[in-house]
């Protein structure tokens, strides 16, 4: 490429010696990383197993995943014409067994059954088909009458002959009686916890029976997604941060790799965020809150974001926001129908009651609730046993208090009109961090009020630190850049190499230990983010705001 014709595909921010370069190496960098991170996703549930016993069929089980699966199982329902049907277990389970069929499975799967005909090594090991494994992690219980009927169903394949099938035939018929028929064929509610509208955006991965495919197809969706979501950063911060950089920083935020490999939604949620905040620092409030009305398909983000231009005052975008998301639930109606909305809140019902005492769910989380009940829920107790009003409580002070000072401290400093700079990104990290509740992929959105920070002319927190490479020059908030510098450093190098610290209180035999390390379990990324909040706000009192109204719609 000539000189000329390459001065003329760089943008004009970098048309300046030497940043040229600097330019074209972070584009290599970005390019490659990408390549490692849909290689390891494609790579992460191959089969690892010298045992041939042990070795899918099929070769991946990361479709099986309830984090993949679950949301394919809501596309296919609606795709198959179930769409009525969408938290009926009794309907889930042959669109289940359909698409996860046993000859993919792993030999000591495939053939694992009954327990006697297993080899002697395998017999004490607990073995699920793919289906049972996948209904067993959504919500809700099949009827207990279950096996007894099956039982009696099943009877006379028992027989050897004839005569003993048709004697065994009549048996179960006595015991299938009314009152069991009719335990059987009650609606048993359960299901994914996603609401219907989720069914319609991922029908058409589902229109063919083969997840697998599906599941990979969504990786690669995701991984076109990750450069749009670098676009919109680059945009959102006025070309102050260059498009490769940007999607090398979403490359490697938390949440990413682990929401790529498992095939979930982070990507695309994280798309919506951005762009909607494109639209209003354009000046298109209106179609910023049409963009921020997708957030129906995931609720909890939608309810923690409304808040935004409530508080901001922006009232048209509120408005397309709560008319775009009352569109999508209203024009779900006629295919799914009203009771399937209320199947589903019964289905979110049964899910906080989990969520308060499960320990992996726990654990996992990243919102504030789950730092307070990681340490307050004591998991040796029966799950029966483990929640307490006092937990609820302290759980519910801590994300009240951040509530209250992120709206007391905004409306206090802010300059009315900006949507670039501390306050505006204060805003945004207080209505990320109050999200009900979410899981540790959902971090990667913590990355979005860091990109409104990234937008502001001048730099007010801490120190600032300086980057001039030739005639390029660049400054970067001190707070902001050692807290995303910290939360890079965590989810790829201290997620790799675990350190783990455990402090001992009190004399035996009444000993308490504190553990914390840098696993996956831990939610340092919460953490890291909590800290830059409450360093903004202690900026946004001192300093006041930096930020930039809107640009003229165009």
């Amino acid at each position: 490429m000539d000189p000329d014709s390459l001065s003329r595909t760089v943008p004009e921010s970098v048309r300046r010696p030497g940043v040229v370069a600097a330019w074209l190496v972070a584009w290599i960098a970005c390019l490659a990383v990408a390549a490692g991170r849909i290689d390891h996703a494609r790579g992460e549930f191959r089969n690892r197993s010298a045992s041939a016993r042990e070795c899918r069929a099929d070769g991946n089980s990361g479709h099986t995943e309830i984090d993949f699966g679950g949301q394919y199982l809501m596309g296919r329902m609606l795709a198959t014409g179930r769409g009525r049907e969408l938290y009926r277990r009794q309907s889930l389970w042959p669109v289940v067994w359909a698409a996860y069929p046993q000859g993919a499975e792993a030999p000591q799967a495939r053939d694992g059954f009954p327990t006697h005909l297993r080899p002697p090594a395998e017999r004490d090991r607990p073995l699920r088909h793919d289906a049972e494994t996948l209904m067993a992690s959504v919500m809700g219980a099949d009827a207990g009458e279950w096996t007894p009927a099956a039982a009696a169903a099943t009877l006379p394949l028992l027989a050897g002959d004839p005569l003993t099938a048709a004697a065994l035939a009549a048996h179960g018929t006595g015991q299938l009686t009314p009152q069991l028929v009719e335990a059987v064929n009650k609606p048993a509610v359960g299901g994914p916890l996603y609401p219907p509208v989720h069914a319609f955006l991922y029908a058409p991965l589902a229109l063919s029976d083969d997840p697998q495919a599906a599941y990979a197809r969504f990786q690669y969706l995701s991984l076109a997604l990750t450069f749009t979501a670098g676009l919109a950063i680059n945009r959102v911060a006025r070309g102050r941060v260059w498009w490769p950089l940007a999607t090398l920083t979403v490359l490697l935020f938390p949440g990413y790799l682990s929401g790529l490999d498992l095939g979930q939604n982070q990507v695309l949620t994280l798309n919506i965020l951005l762009w909607g905040w494109v639209l209003l620092a354009s000046g298109r409030d209106g179609w910023g809150g049409f963009a921020w009305g997708l957030l129906a398909f995931k609720p909890v983000w939608a309810v923690a974001f409304l808040a935004v231009p409530l508080v901001m005052g922006r009232w048209c975008m509120l408005a397309a926001m709560c008319a775009t998301g009352a569109a999508a639930v209203l024009l779900t109606l006629p295919v799914v129908g009203v009771r399937t909305w209320l199947d589903w809140l019964a289905v979110g019902g049964e899910a906080t009651a989990t969520y308060n005492v499960n320990e992996n769910w726990i654990t996992l989380s990243r919102d504030l609730t789950g730092l307070v009940r990681r340490v307050a829920v004591d998991f040796t107790k029966p799950a029966a046993e483990r929640d307490a009003p006092a937990i609820h409580r302290a759980a519910a002070a801590l994300l009240l208090s951040v509530v209250v000072t992120t709206v007391a401290v905004y409306r206090l400093r802010r300059k009315p009109g900006n949507v670039t700079g501390t306050a505006a990104g204060f805003l945004l990290l207080g209505a990320y961090l109050c999200c009900y509740r979410f899981m540790y992929y959902d971090s990667l959105l913590g990355l979005f009020p860091i990109a409104v920070l990234a937008a502001a002319p001048r730099r007010l927190a801490g120190n600032v630190y300086r980057l001039q490479p030739g005639d390029a020059y660049a400054s970067v908030n001190g707070v902001v850049a050692t807290a995303l510098a910290a939360l890079l450093l965590c989810d790829n190098f201290l997620r790799t190499f675990t350190v783990e610290f455990t402090a001992a209180f009190g004399e035996a035999p009444s000993v308490r230990r504190l553990s914390a390390n840098t696993s996956i379990y831990m939610p340092l990324d919460t953490v890291i983010l909590l800290t830059l909040w409450a360093a903004l706000a202690v900026t946004l009192l001192a300093r006041g705001d930096d930020g930039e109204p809107p640009l003229p719609a165009a």
